[in-house]
């Protein structure tokens, strides 16, 4: 996938994850987990600064992460522990199994902002969350 592909669906995937958001209260503070890659960075902060135009009662705290497997472990160990900050970006490939998201990602689904996400990509990743939950429900039996 190419850089700029993966900038465009973490795009997608923050500016759904920042306007489901818009729930919080006012006066409250979100935290959000980046990896640390320049593009990444710049786009957090774009999203964050809209956010703020849309909602200035609401702080989002940008939090950076490594990349890579220092990354993952990272993201993987925080959600464990319930100590991973209220909103994430994470590849939605298929390291995606391994966050449990069944139990640790909120369905988004029948959000009005929804309505602007490509039904193809909408398709594909509940493909991969339900891929997801068959594997972990074939590794549990067999423990």
């Amino acid at each position: 996938m190419t850089h700029c592909r993966r900038f465009s669906i973490m795009c997608a995937l923050m500016t759904l994850a920042l306007f489901a958001a818009g729930v919080a209260m006012a006066g409250t503070t979100l935290t959000f987990l980046a990896d640390n890659i320049p593009m990444t960075v710049n786009g957090a902060t774009a999203l964050i600064e809209a956010y703020k135009e849309k909602r200035p009662d609401i702080t989002i705290e940008l939090e950076m992460r490594p990349g890579g497997a220092e990354g993952d472990n990272i993201v993987r160990t925080r959600l464990a522990t319930g100590e991973m900050a209220d909103l994430f970006s994470y590849n939605t490939g298929a390291m995606m199994r391994a966050l449990n998201p069944e139990k640790n990602i909120a369905d988004l689904t029948d959000l009005p902002c929804q309505a602007g996400i490509d039904p193809s990509f909408r398709e594909r990743q509940r493909e991969n969350l339900q891929r997801a939950a068959r594997h972990r429900q074939g590794r549990r039996h067999f423990l």
